[in-house]
């Protein structure tokens, strides 16, 4: 199956765009809250400049089909509310089934439902626009926050990846949950169906 370009996606609130440079500033205010880098793990950023160079990177590679990072703004405002990337696990083994995802966000959004209607909207597009049949996801042990979110998506826990993760300088050990195609398809259905039963 032909991968396109990271492509732009829409909700009802939320605009899905694809990274640029301009985002540098905003995604560096992200990533060094304290807040978030606590449950994300994320680490060494120390400047705007210092992630630059990565984004270039993610970027030629968004436009390539090989990896898939978004921007999440509202539609309303244009402001950016977080992040959320998509991208194969064996890139050099065609087709790619398995993939895996990750997402932050700024806390005030957090609990607003709105990071839901993103997620939602990649898990669509991933199902059904690429030749994936599992997606992944890695989660901090003690990020109960997002073990539920990912439950509430449809997502199943498999277990723990011992020293999976890098937080603050340490190897640490994850949550791993994954999504088959099979329970997103059927899921959507029971959906469509709950609808046409209330119409």
């Amino acid at each position: 199956m032909f991968i396109p370009p990271c492509p732009t996606l829409e909700t009802e609130s939320l605009r899905v765009r694809p990274l640029e440079m301009s985002d540098a500033e905003q995604l560096f205010a992200l990533w060094s809250d304290q807040r978030v880098h606590a449950v994300c793990g994320i680490d060494g950023l120390q400047s705007v400049k210092s992630i630059q160079s990565g984004l270039a990177y993610f970027i030629g590679l968004n436009e390539a089909g090989f990896y898939h990072k978004w921007i999440l703004e509202l539609k309303h405002s244009g402001e950016m509310i977080g992040e959320c990337e998509l991208y194969p696990l064996r890139p050099q083994i065609r087709p790619w089934l398995e993939w895996a995802m990750g997402f932050s966000s700024k806390p005030e959004f957090w609990g607003r439902g709105l990071m839901m209607e993103a997620v939602a909207e990649v898990l669509d597009f991933a199902f059904t626009q690429t030749s994936a049949i599992r997606i992944n996801a890695d989660v901090l042990l003690d990020n109960e926050r997002c073990k539920r979110f990912l439950i509430k998506n449809g997502f199943s826990l498999e277990g723990c990846q011992q020293q999976k993760i890098v937080s603050q300088g340490q190897l640490v050990d994850s949550s791993h949950f994954a999504l088959l195609k099979s329970s997103f398809t059927a899921r959507s259905k029971e959906g469509v169906e709950h609808l046409v039963g209330v119409g």
